[in-house]
Formats: structure tokens, sequence, C-alpha cells
């Protein structure tokens, strides 16, 4: 069997693809380390251990979803139909903006203005920080639920046995945190928030799996 000289295309696209599946292997278990580490509040004014693990953890989501972006890119675009692929990876691309937001204002912006404000003579505005993380938040979940269920749909397509696995675990991977927030099963505090990001999170690492045997 001859192969492709190593800086040909196909050698190219085998090597990149398997970087790609080492990031979103890398990133799902980081990511459910990182939200099991995950503070579950501060007090206002505090400058101690919890705003800064808080801000630790957000700014490690931030670089693993930009990572998850970066690697479902790659899945998308070594897949032979770009329909499907594409309607995916734009509506993950809204997840990650909406999980960015939330990011920022939970690990950042909060702590900032918990420094340097009285919460009881502001509490409208905590209010307001919370409900801008939690819509955000609810966003990135819904969003990246719409892209699972694109590309499931388009595995489910190929009815390969290794894509019908991922496919169908794809789509619980969608509908349960999706159902769950909708149907106010879970909320996005921190044990409702583990839980969704932990599930989508087990998929991307499948996902990423997948490419390690596509591409070795």
């Amino acid at each position: 069997m001859t192969r492709a000289p190593r800086n040909s295309p196909i050698t190219t696209a085998r090597e990149e693809g398997r970087i790609a599946g080492i990031v979103l292997l890398v990133a799902a278990i980081l990511t459910i380390v990182a939200m099991a580490h995950h503070p579950s509040g501060l007090e206002p004014g505090d400058r101690g251990v919890g705003m800064t693990l808080g801000g630790f953890i957000h700014a490690a989501m931030i670089v693993l979803l930009g990572a998850n972006l970066w690697g479902l890119t790659i899945f998308s675009a070594r897949q032979a139909s770009g329909g499907w692929m594409l309607a995916g990876i734009l509506a993950y691309g809204i997840s990650f903006v909406g999980n960015l937001i939330a990011a920022l204002v939970n690990g950042f912006i909060v702590p900032a203005v918990a420094a340097q404000v009285d919460h009881a003579e502001s509490g409208d505005l905590f209010i307001l920080l919370w409900q801008s993380n939690q819509v955000a938040a609810q966003l990135g979940i819904y969003a990246a639920s719409g892209a699972f269920v694109f590309w499931s749909v388009f595995l489910l397509q190929r009815k390969k046995a290794a894509d019908l696995v991922v496919g169908s675990l794809g789509l619980v991977a969608a509908l349960y945190p999706s159902v769950a927030l909708y149907t106010a099963v879970i909320t996005l505090d921190v044990d409702g928030a583990f839980l969704a990001y932990g599930v989508q999170a087990a998929w991307t690492g499948l996902v990423g799996l997948q490419m390690l045997r596509q591409y070795l």
C-alpha cells in the first residue's frame, strides 16, 4: 500500500483530524473537571480564594469552549455533506457566544461589581447580573442542543454502526439537557450547570474519539 507524501493534502487533513479529535477529547475531560470545581457562590466584596477560583474556572471554560468550537468546525468540515454540518456549526457558534457572555458576567463582572458596591443597597443590580448570566447560559445550552441535533441527524443518515451509535447518543445529549432545563427539572445553578454541560461535554468527547478512530 502506497502512503501519501507527508505534506500532501491527504496527510495534512488526516493529521488535522487527529489533532481535532485529541482537542475535543481533552477539552471534554477538562470541562467536566472544571465544572466539578466551580465555586458555589461569592459573598459581595470577597477578595479571597473564591473569587480567584471563580475567575480561573470561567477563564478555563472560555478557552475550552473555544477549543470545542475549533474541533467541531474541523469535524464539520471533514464530512461529505455540507448542509446539516453547516447548520450545526452555526448553532454551536451561537452557543459559544451565549456561554462566553455567561462566563464573563459570572466570572469577572459580578466579582468586580461585588468588590465595589454594597450588596444590601444594590440588590437590583445583582438580580440583573444574575438574570443576564442565566439567559446567556440558557442560550448556550439550547443552541448547543440544536447543533447536536443537526450533527446527529447527519450521522444517523450514514447508517454505519459507529455513526449510528454516536448519532443516537448525540440526540440524547441534545434533548436531555434542553428538555430538563425547559421543564425546570434543572436550573443552571452549579449542580444543574454541571449536569447540562457535563452531558454535552461527554458527547463532544465521544465525537473526538470517533475522529481519532477515523483518522488513525
